[in-house]
């Protein structure tokens, strides 16, 4: 690409409003961390809502204490394909082994049981970055499912090694 093109007045005009957008982007971002009263509370509501992703990203600002505020609507967000899918997995991951396996399986049942292939194959890659065994039990929990996809998933994971 030559450094000599031209750049039309709606690439420039595009640009500048990207650049605005984003320095109100910032700005934004710093008022809410430096006025918000309780951000946990706040991020708990939006994960809970449409507002998922944002809320997703802020959360990677928080320490562990915080985010085990949050696990539950982590979890959720971790549960379903999405934008922040992999983000969350990686916010559950970053907690503290032990008390992971500790709660995960107590926070993760009633999505597992309202749930279908895409819970059941979302907390499989979860669980098989976290422990063996944890994904064992829940793959073979899908593998006696009656839904054929759920039981597809279980099989999966059965048959492949998830050693960490």
């Amino acid at each position: 690409m030559s450094s000599n093109q031209t750049i039309t007045d709606e690439d420039e005009a595009l640009w500048k409003r990207y650049v605005e957008t984003y320095n109100n982007y910032l700005s934004a971002g710093n008022e809410f961390n430096a006025k918000v009263s309780n951000k946990v509370a706040v991020l708990k509501n939006a994960l809970r809502s449409g507002d998922s992703k944002l809320a997703i990203k802020v959360a990677e600002l928080l320490e562990a204490e915080d985010l085990k505020q949050l696990f539950e609507e982590l979890l959720g967000a971790a549960s379903y394909s999405h934008g922040g899918t992999g983000t969350a997995q990686k916010l559950i991951l970053s907690l503290p082994r032990e008390w992971l396996l500790t709660n995960i399986e107590v926070y993760a049942e009633p999505f597992i049981s309202s749930g279908d292939y895409e819970v059941y194959w979302a907390l499989l890659t979860l669980y098989s970055k976290l422990d063996r065994d944890l994904t064992q039990r829940l793959a073979q929990r899908a593998d006696n499912q009656e839904n054929i996809d759920i039981r597809e998933a279980g099989e999966a994971f059965l048959t492949t090694d998830n050693s960490n």
